[in-house]
């Protein structure tokens, strides 16, 4: 069953695992104040306080574009979950200038990436 976070995060836990699954079309930062990116990276890491597992999945798959300040929100989170023992696959990076942020900044290599979120729950 999947629970609505907020309006900008879906979560679903499936034997233990938990799949976030980001609503957002865009997430960019467009006055320069960061609301948005701050406002998930914290939805996702009270995610991680609050649940005891020690599988997660960030699913990307509605994301469209994605801006450079988000990435220092995706490394605090695999930070966090890699401090308990836990371990963070990401999903869905379908769009091609998603993947390229990742590709361009070189964080591609410090995430593991899989096509869906099926395929990361496999591998748990």
């Amino acid at each position: 069953m999947t629970a609505i976070l907020s309006p900008h995060v879906a979560v679903k836990r499936v034997d233990g695992i938990t799949i976030a699954r980001l609503r957002e079309r865009e997430i960019s930062d467009i006055f320069g104040d960061h609301a948005l990116v701050r406002t998930l990276s914290e939805e996702l890491l009270s995610l991680v306080e609050d649940d005891q597992a020690t599988g997660f999945v960030l699913d990307l798959s509605e994301v469209q574009f994605l801006c450079g300040a988000m990435l220092t929100g995706f490394l605090r989170l695999k930070q966090k979950i890699e401090k308990s023992h836990g371990r963070l696959i990401l999903c869905g990076l379908t769009s091609p200038p998603v993947r390229q942020v990742f590709e361009d900044t070189g964080l591609a290599r410090h995430f593991e990436i899989v096509d869906a979120s099926w395929v990361a729950l496999a591998r748990f």
